[in-house]
């Protein structure tokens, strides 16, 4: 008579534990993309390393030389100078001197930028940008420049060398930032910043917090575990195909084998801290399932009476092997696949020998009837 009554509250747990389960994986995916992006964007060090190699873009090299030129010719009155140093002041003559001119500080500028030592330059130009950006973000007035000023010098010796000596200091200091933003165009950016970071810390702990509600609410808790490590797997499964799809998606859209490599080496620098953190959680999740499965009840033990000492403590022990390469996992400060691979086979490995050797000669470790 009762059996209806007690079997609803158990439905209403399962079902209320399997919500909380798939709820939390998607906030889990959400996490993990938000603390990437948080690490990296506004990670100085990472960001600068991510786009360090468009240096070595030709398309942006030819952009820059254009840009700094259009800068150059706009601010030197080279007509002037050409009419001064010739005898004779023809408007041809002069027009076709200028244009000379031009193309020469154009191609002055191409070669610095393609040379070995633009990509010094280059990286301390992004890592200058980031950190004048990370000070605006944070409410300092002012604007985000790219600072240019060692190509510029590079280039007026190099003019100076080949008989054109157009530029000097001042013009220099007035052409040698490109405005990225202002402090009023970052105002929604910072609140979006702002944003980011909270997610950053939130999101993680509202993780943890569902799918512990998920175990403690499940009938079979052991079994909710499992699901849980099976769901973190699936998600992060998911979020690497997603970021497969979105990237060919992203080169599609791309013209140029140069530019697509330049985009490759932005995506892969971007996109590697992602991957590596995807793969954690992946082995994480594998680690709990499969940890969550072992330590279930055994079907069959050998029972060695010179370990009976360890035998009442066989659960937590695979318990604490468990929580140790999670800990290892996490606090390895350089994480390879392999890495992760071995610690998790370490772990299984482990837990299996605990498994397999019950010293208990009571039998605790078998299972019930």
């Amino acid at each position: 008579m009762d059996t209806p009554t007690r079997a609803r509250p158990r439905r209403a747990r399962r079902l209320g534990a399997k919500t909380l389960l798939v709820v939390g994986c998607v906030v889990l995916l959400l996490a993990n993309v938000t603390v990437w992006l948080r690490l990296t964007a506004l990670d100085t060090d990472r960001f600068v390393a991510a786009l360090t190699p468009l240096a070595d873009d030709r398309d942006l090299d030819e952009g820059l030389a254009v840009a700094l030129t259009d800068r150059i010719m706009s601010r030197v009155d080279v007509e002037a100078q050409i009419e001064e140093a010739l005898p004779n002041d023809n408007p041809l003559v002069v027009a076709t001197v200028t244009r000379l001119a031009r193309g020469l500080v154009q191609d002055t500028l191409r070669d610095v930028l393609e040379s070995d030592t633009f990509s010094t330059i280059w990286t301390e130009a992004l890592r200058r940008t980031h950190r004048r950006a990370l000070q605006v973000i944070d409410g300092a007035d002012g604007s985000i420049a790219l600072q240019l000023t060692d190509v510029l010098e590079r280039a007026d010796r190099l003019l100076t060398d080949r008989g054109l000596d157009i530029i000097d200091s001042r013009t220099i200091e007035e052409i040698d930032r490109v405005v990225v933003a202002t402090s009023d165009d970052i105002q929604t950016v910072g609140q979006a910043v702002d944003t980011l970071r909270t997610l950053a810390v939130v999101l993680p702990i509202v993780t943890l917090v569902l799918l512990a509600l998920a175990v403690v609410l499940a009938v079979d808790r052991r079994r909710m575990v499992v699901l849980v490590g099976l769901g973190m797997v699936a998600t992060m499964v998911v979020t690497a195909v997603a970021l497969r799809i979105g990237r060919r998606a992203l080169f599609d859209q791309i013209d140029g084998d140069v530019r697509r490599r330049a985009a490759g080496d932005v995506w892969t620098g971007l996109l590697t801290p992602l991957f590596r953190q995807t793969a954690v959680l992946l082995v994480l999740g594998l680690l709990l399932a499969i940890g969550a499965w072992l330590v279930g009840p055994a079907s069959s033990t050998v029972r060695l009476p010179q370990l009976a000492a360890i035998g009442p403590y066989r659960r937590p022990l695979q318990v604490a092997v468990v929580a140790a390469a999670a800990a290892a996992l996490l606090l390895l400060p350089s994480l390879t696949v392999t890495t992760a691979l071995v610690v998790v086979l370490l772990a299984v490995l482990a837990v299996v020998a605990l498994e397999i050797v019950n010293p208990d000669e009571s039998g605790s470790g078998a299972a019930p009837a």
